[in-house]
């Protein structure tokens, strides 16, 4: 198994620790159910009985920053760490904290999930007024094209390709 050392990485407030197996980014669980205030063994066991979070999970010895020695870490893979949050109840959060936290991660997981399909809700504000068999100038393109590519950055290294394709394509049409 090729595994890089763990890094800490902020998220909202949160430190989260990421490692890098077989070349795919995993993040730890049990920091972020400390963080969100949620049962550690429940959630290992809701992980455990979803096929597809499952599949996707990894035990590595290790050393988490702040600890004083090596222990079983479960990691998941972190593309589907989205939807191991999307199914963590609010009620089950007792801190009012810590719930407005873990709505803020499902909005957020929302959002990505509908601008992957093109369903944002929030609509992009073109720098241009569209008009019906309007033509874009070179200019204009190369706005687009900019703005596509500062969009692109932001989204996670591993799906940006994607995201540029489906992008453009979208552009072109």
């Amino acid at each position: 198994m090729n595994t890089t050392l763990p890094a800490t990485v902020d998220f909202h407030g949160t430190q989260l620790t990421v490692t890098v197996i077989n070349s795919v980014p995993h993040v730890a669980i049990k920091p972020i159910c400390d963080a969100l205030g949620v049962n550690w063994s429940g959630q290992y066991l809701r992980i455990q009985r979803t096929p597809i979070l499952s599949e996707s999970i990894c035990v590595m010895q290790m050393q988490l920053p702040g600890d004083t020695q090596q222990r079983e870490v479960l990691l998941l893979a972190l593309d589907k760490l989205n939807g191991w949050l999307f199914g963590i109840s609010t009620a089950r959060i007792r801190d009012p904290e810590r719930r407005a936290r873990l709505l803020q991660y499902q909005r957020e997981c929302f959002d990505v999930l509908a601008a992957h399909f093109g369903a944002s809700a929030r609509p992009v504000p073109l720098p241009y007024k569209e008009q019906p068999g309007q033509s874009l100038s070179e200019e204009q393109c190369a706005e687009l094209r900019d703005m596509l590519t500062g969009a692109a950055a932001q989204v996670p290294s591993e799906m940006r390709r994607v995201f540029m394709v489906q992008g453009w394509s979208r552009l072109q049409a």
